[in-house]
């Protein structure tokens, strides 16, 4: 592994007295502020760093292939894969200049194998997830309520099922026609509100994306 002073990486605070500390090759997260001012400078090479740091999460720039953070956000999502298993992890930059330094500096060490841009939404596009989860919410809310009838009611013939759905069986038995509506319905009004927030407010993207 190719070693750099430490004193190249920069501080980014998150929230609280938390922070990222950034290298160009790990992105070490939820670091206490303390803790990144204390070893920022006079440490070689990323060997201990994350125990140096006590960093709970350690993300190696390597393993990033997409990079997704709305500007009207603090939220950056970071897609990942290693050994062909694909994750993704979260950072939470409050301050918009901060945050925005961060993806920039963290491109910086990314431009060579990734490319980078900036795709503003409009209404309609920015409605479409949501949308789509709404219509899923409502179909399953439906078919679950269906269900739960049937289940008070009791079967009309014997059946032979799985284990598992005879536990989802008991749960809507338990929960009842009623317990459904009103927990789809709770579902179905928040994913409703996230649609009227997102056509009201269209998010403006930076797409950061590994090269094919």
């Amino acid at each position: 592994m190719i070693t750099h002073s430490l004193s190249e990486s920069d501080i980014f605070a998150t929230s609280g007295d938390e922070a990222v500390v950034l290298t160009p090759d790990t992105i070490y997260a939820k670091v206490k502020m303390e803790k990144a001012k204390q070893y920022i400078n006079g440490v070689t090479g990323d060997a201990g760093v994350k125990e140096r740091l006590h960093s709970d999460e350690t993300i190696a720039i390597s393993a990033i292939t997409r990079i997704a953070a709305n500007k009207k956000t603090g939220w950056i999502r970071l897609y990942t894969k290693i050994n062909g298993k694909k994750d993704s992890e979260f950072i939470v930059i409050e301050d918009a200049q901060v945050k925005q330094q961060f993806i920039d500096k963290l491109y910086t060490y990314m431009q060579g194998s990734h490319t980078y841009r900036i795709e503003e939404y409009s209404a309609f596009k920015a409605g479409i997830k949501p949308s789509l989860t709404l219509v899923i919410t409502i179909l399953v809310g439906m078919v679950l309520t269906w269900l739960a009838m049937d289940a008070k009611n009791g079967p009309e013939r014997t059946m032979y099922v799985k284990a598992s759905v005879k536990l989802v069986y008991e749960l809507l038995l338990i929960i009842g026609p009623l317990g459904v509506i009103i927990i789809a319905g709770i579902v179905a009004l928040i994913t409703l509100y996230v649609l009227v927030r997102r056509v009201s407010n269209p998010p403006v993207m930076v797409m950061i994306d590994k090269k094919c």
